[in-house]
């Protein structure tokens, strides 16, 4: 049981997000009850936190979702060539 519960704890120590919300959460609850510091101090400093919470979790998302088969029968479309036109020239007046 012990064995299970500290192959938790490594895989929470591994995700970057789960580190950053614990951060954030004890940045907070110190604040809150531990320092006494005004609330408007804590969003200051959590905000960015949480951003990059979101962020790494669209990078996640995005790894995830460029990892799905190769066979899936999504419809591609491949440029093969393109011809460049000149604009008109400019009219006189």
């Amino acid at each position: 049981m012990l064995k299970a519960l500290w192959s938790t704890f490594v895989e929470i120590a591994d995700s970057k997000k789960a580190v950053t919300a614990i951060v954030a959460a004890t940045v907070a609850g110190l604040g809150h009850f531990g320092l006494h510091v005004d609330p408007i101090v804590i969003l200051a400093v959590i905000s960015p936190l949480l951003a990059y919470i979101v962020a790494q979790a669209h990078v996640d998302a995005s790894k995830a979702k460029g990892a799905a088969p190769a066979n899936d029968n999504t419809p591609t479309t491949q440029i093969t060539s393109v011809t460049l036109k000149p604009n008109d020239p400019p009219k006189a007046a």
